[in-house]
């Protein structure tokens, strides 16, 4: 993955970097990034795999605490997606 330093919540930002291509990350919320994942260089399908542990890309130390009330939950999202 490429550095990061900011997102903007919903908006797309380069980073997801491979030898295949390069996707944009849509944040959830705004704020700094303090760490990436880089155990994702070598192995990517963790996205897939274990998105909820060892499967994350980025931390971000946000800039409005508020933003965190409008995310939805692992439940919620299956709610939406009519699972």
């Amino acid at each position: 993955m490429t550095a990061l330093s900011r997102t903007s919540r919903l908006r797309p930002t380069p980073c997801a970097v491979t030898t295949y291509t390069v996707s944009e990350l849509y944040a959830p919320v705004s704020g700094e990034v303090v760490e990436i994942n880089d155990r994702l260089d070598k192995e990517p399908a963790l996205v897939n795999t274990a998105p909820y542990n060892d499967g994350w890309m980025i931390k971000v130390r946000l800039r409005n605490p508020n933003e965190r009330d409008e995310l939805l939950g692992p439940s919620e999202y299956a709610t939406r997606l009519g699972e």
